[in-house]
């Protein structure tokens, strides 16, 4: 159950049928009703009689059996939204074709879309109680809930009634009244506990814990196994300590039945249900895993199952726990009994090999046992002694062991040897009669030295095949790790987790990302998306989106839309999923150990994409500030620099309007040349301004085409400042057809920034030369002059935004400092280095560099 959900939940809770839940929650739900909320009934029996004025929702049908079967409509009150949705029995199982596989599922949902139910509950239907009831009222337990749901409630209230009321309302079909007394006295005591845990979670230090308790339980394909989990589940609740529930992996698991391996998936969906850590270790020796566990992770309690064997040489649970004890493992062992008959066990269990024959193996193995025989022939006419023909056949058999899969075939092979040595090697050959005496012993010392080495020889094998399979896939979570660090952007993260999965998995996998536009788009790695079109469809597509709105797991091997194709995971954010992974199931599903490897593969995706994410958000937080400086810094230069020349230019106007014909005609001239000046000194830097905001904004666009340098320096020559005549200015080319990809607006714009910052910055007669050579595959400018020169310290930060050099212009106007900055962002957009250096003996030379293009001549 969420606890960040939106609606609220009330259970109204008792010990059995007949104690009037229903007819309690209708009643509070009436009140409600007349305080003034939108009340609406979701699902209660449909023979139960309602007032008029409570609204009632249609239900849905599907087909069940050959009958159409009512289910409550989900989809109908998620539209509806009313404040309150009456909802009866919370522990229902919904029919086949229905979204969630339990009702609680449906109620979670509901509560996420921010709407308050009401709902009903006995207490043999909560998951850690069930196996008590059970075995107190003689009845199988029905369908449950997981004990979160009911302790996570918003509010409970118990409805009681006597035993004696309930058996006059149910009649026959009541249990009696010691029966109903015991469940009465559960139910009251499972409220208590549920409000000493509310109480708990309000107190700094919970003076009932137990520092250190840790519980362990082991998970199994016995169908006993659940009640050991239960029992476990109610110990570390009752000590308030960390529960864990162990399954070891053997080499031989992969041989179980088909309804061993179901009843193993139920009970470690039922060990997350109660709340245990589900941990996974491989290896044969079962117990041997148990202990070392236990001993890593400070174990305190190991709860294990025992079965009532009946008859027969088998593994007894009281030898289980003694080698637990004799392997050093500390904690305290419980053993739980359990009244199944059967040769499994209820706790961890230890299982076999399988003993099929296969027919290759079978060749594998009359093949050994031939050339040992052919060569032992050999060897015998050559007068070789009977102790090499015994260790050949005795290597046969490790042989056998090591290329065949069942133990039975070493075991086989073992006994056949024995034979053979005996009927071919031994006198009097070609009989099974030996006159030496010694010869029994040998030859049962020959059979028990192959089948231990055989032993030995296949637990080798599979412990190396395990070992293998562990670092294999270790190594794949281990490179996952590296390549999402390396990732650049969102695309290539998506890609390596998908390459990752399928890799580990080999299964087709479907990535599902959301566009601009909110659609959630489809991708597949290295395949074409025909392969998939079977997995992409309206109704995949409806359980992809579930998965992505309500940040949950569903589709196929899940309680939630359980008919689709695929397993659909969310890649889980902080606050919401990011994606949506499909994995194409097929007939085998995932074992437990991919499950949780794959878990730890999207969780180090969705790390990735955060961490991607939180960079997108830094980078435009810092756009967004450094806009916003920008804007600050216009502003406060506009404020002043603006004036200036305006003033200037009103202020001569004015004199011209008021005294212009009295003037003189070189005053008047001496007055326009001012007004130009200012109204030129505004243009460029309105121009340079329009200039910045788009670089600023990302929305200079680059138009470029091959010019002549010698004709962008000519336009720009132009437009310089009207004072550039009270400068010598020569232009050098080391060659004429000099040409460069560029802009040619915006390089011309670079040309009159640089050279009128020459002209305003050097005194009236200095030289300003223009060098243009072409060098390494660049066109390289020079503008050089002989005034003061830039001091070193200066040198860095002329072309930073807003920056002016201290030394004072010639005309006393004050800049900016955009210029350069501006010269600097188009010089690099076209892919080109700009700085400034010394002239020698004195002055400054500004360079920019541009890419060079190759000139063809056509004659």
């Amino acid at each position: 159950m969420d606890l960040d959900r939106g609606g609220r939940l009330k259970i109204f809770f008792s010990y059995a049928e007949g104690t009037g839940k229903t007819v309690q929650m209708l009643r509070d739900a009436g009140k409600r009703k007349e305080e003034g909320c939108d009340v609406v009934i979701g699902c209660i029996p449909l023979e139960w009689d309602l007032r008029e004025e409570m609204e009632r929702l249609a239900p849905v049908f599907h087909n069940y059996q050959g009958k159409l079967s009512p289910e409550f409509d989900i989809d109908s009150a998620i539209r509806r939204k009313p404040q309150l949705l009456v909802i009866d029995r919370l522990a229902h199982g919904n029919v086949p074709g229905s979204r969630h596989r339990k009702r609680y599922q449906d109620i979670e949902e509901l509560l996420r879309a921010g709407i308050d139910v009401y709902t009903t509950l006995n207490v043999q239907q909560i998951e850690s109680l069930s196996d008590v009831i059970s075995s107190l009222t003689g009845r199988p337990a029905g369908e449950r809930i997981p004990d979160k749901v009911f302790d996570q409630a918003d509010q409970v209230e118990f409805v009681d009634a006597e035993p004696e009321k309930v058996r006059e309302r149910l009649g026959n079909h009541a249990a009696d009244s010691g029966i109903l007394t015991a469940l009465r006295e559960m139910a009251l005591r499972r409220m208590a506990d549920r409000i000493n845990k509310i109480a708990e979670k309000g107190e700094a230090v919970r003076e009932t814990s137990y520092p250190g308790e840790h519980i362990l339980t082991g998970i199994s394909p016995s169908p006993s196994n659940g009640r050991v989990i239960r029992t476990a589940a109610r110990m570390a609740d009752a000590f308030h300590g960390a529960f864990t529930a162990l399954y070891v992996q053997t080499s031989h698991d992969k041989n179980l039945p088909d309804t061993d391996k179901k009843i193993l998936r139920e009970n470690m969906e039922l060990a997350e249900k109660l709340g245990a850590r589900v941990i996974t270790m491989y290896g044969d020796d079962v117990v041997q895993q148990i202990a070392e566990y236990a001993r890593m992770a400070g174990v305190s309690k190991i709860v294990l199952g025992r079965t009532k064997w009946i008859g027969g040489l088998s593994f007894s649970r009281v030898s289980f726990a003694d080698r637990l004890t004799a392997l050093g493992s500390n904690p305290d062992i419980y053993i739980i009994p359990s009244m199944e008959e059967n040769t499994g066990t209820a706790g961890f269990r230890i299982r076999h090999g399988s003993t099929g024959f296969t027919l290759k193996d079978s060749l594998k193995t009359v093949g050994v046992l031939v050339a040992s025989t052919g060569i032992g022939g050999w060897m015998y006419s050559h007068g070789i002694s009977e102790v090499n023909i015994i260790m050949l056949y005795i290597l046969g058999v490790v042989l056998t062991a090591m290329w065949t899969e069942s133990k039975a075939y070493s075991l086989v092979s073992s006994f056949i040897s024995v034979f053979t040595f005996n009927f071919f090697f031994t006198l009097p050959r070609y009989s099974l009669k030996a006159y030496g005496p010694e010869y029994p012993v040998t030859f049962i010392i020959m059979f028990l030295v192959a089948f231990l080495i055989s032993t030995l020889t296949t637990r080798v094998k599979e412990q190396a095949h395990q070992a293998a399979e562990k670092a294999y896939r270790t190594e794949i979570l281990l490179e996952t790790s590296q390549k999402l660090q390396k990732a650049r952007d969102v695309s290539q993260i998506i890609s390596e987790t998908m390459v990752q999965m399928e890799k580990m998995l080999g299964r087709m996998v479907i990535f599902y990302m959301p566009d601009e536009t909110g659609s959630l788009v489809p991708r597949t790695d290295n395949r074409e998306m025909r392969d998939a079109e079977p997995y992409i469809n309206e109704k995949e597509l409806e359980v992809v989106s579930w998965v992505y709105q309500n940040n949950k797991h569903a589709g196929a091997t899940t309680d939630t839309l359980p008919e689709a194709k695929c397993l659909y995971l969310a890649v889980r954010g902080r606050k919401e999923a990011l994606a949506v992974a499909g994995i194409v199931i097929g007939a085998e599903e995932l074992t437990a150990f991919e499950r949780s490897l794959l878990l730890a593969m999207l969780n180090e995706c969705a790390l990735a994409l955060e961490k991607q994410r939180l960079d997108e958000e830094k980078k435009e937080v810092e756009m967004n500030a450094r806009q916003e400086r920008l804007r600050a810094n216009l502003l406060r230069a506009i404020s002043h620099d603006l004036r200036t020349p305006l003033t200037g230019i009103s202020g001569n106007a004015s004199v011209l309007l008021n005294s212009g014909a009295q003037m003189e005609e070189a005053q008047r001239h001496k007055i326009y040349g001012d007004i130009y000046d200012d109204a030129i000194w505004l243009i460029n830097l309105v121009e340079n301004l329009l200039s910045v905001t788009r670089i600023e904004n990302g929305a200079m666009n680059l138009k470029r085409q091959t010019e002549l340098l010698d004709d962008v320096i000519n336009e720009a020559m132009h437009h310089l400042d009207r004072k550039s005549g009270e400068h010598r200015i020569t232009v050098k080319q080391d060659d004429e057809f000099l040409m460069a990809k560029m802009d040619t607006r915006l390089i011309v714009q670079v040309f009159i920034n640089m050279i009128d910052n020459a002209i305003k910055y050097t005194p009236p007669g200095s030289e300003i030369k223009v060098h243009v050579f072409q060098k390494d595959g660049f066109v390289w400018t020079e503008i050089a002059d002989n005034g003061k020169g830039v001091a070193d310290e200066e040198k860095d930060k002329l072309f930073q935004m807003f920056y002016t050099a201290e030394n004072q212009k010639g005309d006393g106007r004050r800049g900016l400092g955009l210029g350069l900055a501006l010269c600097k962002s188009i010089i690099n957009a076209h892919g080109g280095e700009i700085g400034v250096r010394d002239n020698k003996p004195r002055g400054s030379v500004f360079y920019f560099t541009l890419p060079a293009e190759e000139v063809v001549i056509h004659e």
